[in-house]
């Protein structure tokens, strides 16, 4: 018996058949073929066959014979013939003919008998096909039970998921509402923590953190590379699903079972990520925990809808709404996605943007500009104080004015001369490091943005130099705690920092190391070395030390400044005899857009500039002061130098150590250490401080008249370091 496809319509089949009954009725003397083993189409069956709806018995020999009867005429009987002679008597004698009547009785016979025997041939195969109908009845029944149990089985599977997606759609939903209000919460209770907790579990969170974002990258691609696979092949399934025919029916319980165990794979893969998850929870801020878990969810659930929807839209005609509301929840969860990539893609082209604008806004104040401090006066002092006078009364001073000494004239006339100076910013004595340090923390952020900067104080003994740069609130530390907050909040963004940090003074024209072993600190000797090609100087055989930490820098400057020379003058009881300098080296790497920087920050506590008539010292105190005057003096002569060859060269780029005029760093192990730290590839800063008493104002003025000169001093632009 060939087979028939499964689905066809039992209507359509059976207006076939009966439209294929009626045509072999209408045709005389054509033999009904009986045989189920002939091919027949999808929704076509075999001449003579009735569908199973219709299956009760077959069409009598007498509805045979009338159907007949429409084709072939009956055999005239008596009564035909009295009806014949009605109409004429001229026909009487013919319709009286007895061997015409048996002859006619005999063709009646004949097509009663062919009639019966078609009766009997239809009788039989409809006992065949009423047989093989029930055969198919039987098997369709049961594999109609089966299906039912399975669509039952998936109902209950399918509002398990849609329970679990609705779940994880409000918790992503939550969690996008109160998405900014938990960054700042968690950025702020991560601030406090990091300040608390100590080095090793600092350490241990930094790399776990970076272990799990590269983890979590990883998952995510291989969860949507799964996904894309699993969409293809559920694709490919649906489409040889409706292609094919009864050989599909047999392979559709292997599929289902398949299926089954693809499915309990990616339990036990769900499981397994949960775990991972759940391991890592603990080491990261809530935010993250709440945006993982989300994200981990509704990934989970979409991996189990795909996996289950060939299936429902297989065996559920009314999935349609369902469908199209996991297809619209499915729209709304990349649409979130894509709209979190916008905003970091956005949120790094404002941090370009920043850069750029913050170089922009620093090149515009100038790439060397001076402060000027006043220092607050001791309160014990018996000669008392100068006079100083801050003209602008606004909060940003620029000027002041300081009374000179009394001189007499040739005439014996007794004058005193006011001198003004303009400064790029004037600190009076009631200014603190915290005010000082809002100003020049921009130049922090250069650093940090790939620029060389310098920042040095300049001033006699006791002017507050020391106590400006290395106190605990000073500058060093301060640019520091500036330097890690800001590095932990560029790690958002992509950004990753290696701070590495020496510590170096220059003793008669000697190179020191403070931060080397016990005995060798002052014993070694060091070279400064130049890399023209990337501007970068290296000191041989110096400490260098890894800053993973802002309790390890404290440590590292309270061993530096005790080990700095010093010694008393007539000045100061406790004199800085040599220039240190911090070196703070800074490198960054963004993962997300490959662009790399590298800058120098170089803090720098200069000795004090009195005249050897102030200090009135002698032996190897004289040589100390000959040799500190000698550098500062080279200092003023370098930076000098730079302002001519910028006037020369009318705004052309400066490349430092090539091209131009000369610039004398060699004449000083002070500024060759700083060879790229003041020229056109840099920024720097310099702090005129000043004492306020009066028998200091000669040295005052002194400082001041020098500040003045550098702040009229204007190098070339600046420009990034080891950038890409």
């Amino acid at each position: 018996m060939s087979t028939v496809h499964g689905r066809s319509n039992p209507s359509s089949f059976s207006q076939s058949y009966r439209s294929n009954s009626n045509q072999s009725r209408n045709t005389s003397n054509s033999t009904t073929s009986s045989s189920f083993s002939m091919s027949v189409g999808s929704g076509i069956r075999p001449s003579g066959l009735r569908p199973v709806s219709s299956l009760a018995r077959p069409k009598s020999s007498l509805a045979k014979e009338r159907g007949t009867r429409m084709a072939n005429p009956r055999p005239t009987t008596s009564m035909d013939t009295r009806a014949e002679n009605q109409e004429g008597p001229n026909n009487n004698k013919q319709a009286w003919d007895p061997e015409e009547q048996y002859s006619n009785m005999e063709r009646m016979y004949e097509d009663v008998c062919k009639h019966y025997k078609q009766a009997m041939e239809d009788n039989v195969e409809a006992k065949e096909a009423n047989h093989a109908y029930k055969s198919t009845l039987a098997g369709l029944e049961q594999e109609r039970k089966e299906l039912t149990e399975n669509v039952i089985s998936l109902r209950c599977e399918l509002e398990t998921t849609k329970f679990r997606l609705e779940t994880a759609e409000r918790a992503k939903t939550e969690a996008q509402r109160d998405n900014e209000e938990e960054i700042e919460d968690v950025k702020r209770e991560h601030r406090i923590e990091c300040e608390n907790i100590r080095q090793a579990h600092r350490q241990d969170m930094e790399r776990l953190k970076s272990d799990h974002r590269d983890e979590l990258r990883e998952l995510k691609k291989r969860l949507e590379d799964e996904l894309e696979d699993e969409r293809t092949q559920r694709l490919q399934a649906i489409s040889q699903v409706s292609t094919q025919g009864a050989l599909e029916k047999q392979r559709h319980q292997m599929d289902l079972e398949a299926k089954e165990q693809e499915i309990r794979n990616i339990g036990s893969e769900i499981e397994r990520l949960k775990a991972d998850l759940a391991r890592e929870k603990t080491l990261n801020d809530d935010l993250r925990q709440n945006l993982s878990s989300a994200g981990a969810n509704a990934t989970t659930m979409e991996n189990a809808r795909q996996a289950l929807q060939a299936k429902i839209d297989y065996l559920e005609s009314d999935s349609k709404s369902q469908s199209e509301a996991y297809a619209m929840m499915e729209k709304r969860m990349n649409a979130a996605l894509e709209k979190a990539t916008e905003c970091e893609e956005k949120l790094r082209k404002e941090e370009m943007l920043r850069r750029k604008l913050h170089n922009q806004v620093q090149e515009l104040k100038g790439n060397i500009r001076v402060f000027c401090r006043v220092r607050p006066s001791n309160g014990d002092e018996a000669e008392g104080t100068a006079k100083f006078n801050f003209p602008e009364s606004d909060d940003d001073p620029k000027d002041i004015e300081v009374k000179g000494p009394e001189e007499t004239n040739s005439l014996g006339k007794v004058t005193t001369k006011t001198h003004q100076f303009s400064f790029d910013r004037v600190f009076a004595p009631s200014s603190n490091n915290a005010e000082i340090f809002e100003e020049i923390s921009q130049l922090i952020q250069s650093a940090l943005d790939g620029y060389n900067v310098c920042i040095f104080a300049y001033g006699q003994t006791g002017s507050g130099k020391t106590f400006t740069m290395s106190s605990e609130d000073g500058m060093i530390p301060q640019a520091l705690r500036q330097i890690y907050s800001t590095s932990k909040e560029l790690e958002g963004r992509g950004w990753s920092y290696t701070m590495e940090g020496s510590f170096v003074e220059v003793y008669n024209e000697e190179l020191r190391d403070l931060l080397g072993k016990d005995g060798e600190h002052n014993t070694k000797r060091h070279e400064i070395r130049h890399d023209m090609a990337t501007c970068e100087t290296t000191i041989t055989d110096v400490t260098t030390l890894a800053l993973d930490s802002q309790e390890q820098v404290e440590g590292i400057l309270a061993q530096a400044m005790s080990r700095r020379s010093v010694a008393a003058t007539k000045a100061n009881e406790r004199s800085s005899r040599s220039h240190s300098v911090f070196i703070l080296k800074l490198t960054g790497h963004n993962s997300i857009t490959g662009k790399r920087c590298k800058g120098t920050l170089n803090l720098v506590d200069l000795a004090g500039s009195e005249r050897l008539t102030h200090s009135q010292v002698e032996g190897a105190r004289l040589k100390e002061t000959q040799n500190i005057n000698k550098s500062l003096s080279c200092l003023g002569d370098v930076i000098g130098a730079l302002g001519q060859q910028q006037q020369s060269q009318q705004q052309r780029e400066q490349q430092t150590g090539s091209g131009g005029g000369h610039i004398p760093y060699r004449n000083s192990k002070l500024t060759y250490l700083l060879q790229f730290s003041l020229g056109g590839n840099s920024k720097t800063l310099m702090f005129v401080m000043v004492a306020p008493e009066k028998k200091c104002l000669s040295e005052t003025i002194t400082s001041l008249k020098f500040a003045d000169k550098v702040s009229r001093t204007r190098i070339g632009v600046a420009r990034k370091t080891g950038g890409r």
